[in-house]
């Protein structure tokens, strides 16, 4: 009985820090399959341009399929987009702005296919 006293304060204080959790990061990933390969430098010179010096961006990287030699591993993809954000609001407020949309309007009309695939780490 003598523990309670020192009990309640404690477990006040960690449904507290459980209440205060911060929001989960965002990493948002677009693997873009192109209906023109030829247009591959453009389109990663313009998505490197516009989108990774944008507010909230934590980290922006873009790339190719590297050969690995692991036939599980896809590389049906032309280019991937990787972008990391501290919270879904900053991401959210990424995906409004005018630099995104630009890009998407662009280029989305000459993709063969995207995948898009956002997560939590």
């Amino acid at each position: 009985m003598r523990g309670v006293p020192l009990l309640l304060p404690l477990l006040g204080l960690l449904a507290g820090c459980a209440a205060h959790r911060p929001a989960p990061r965002v990493e948002h990933l677009v693997l873009v399959d192109l209906a023109d390969p030829a247009d591959l430098p453009a389109l990663r010179a313009e998505s490197d341009r516009l989108l990774s010096g944008l507010p909230g961006v934590r980290r922006y990287v873009s790339g190719t399929p590297v050969e690995t030699g692991r036939p599980e591993v896809s590389a049906d993809y032309d280019l991937a987009i990787l972008v990391e954000f501290d919270s879904v609001e900053d991401y959210r407020a990424w995906l409004a702005s005018a630099p995104h949309r630009e890009l998407g309007s662009k280029w989305r009309p000459r993709w063969k296919r995207a995948t898009i695939v956002d997560f939590a780490p």
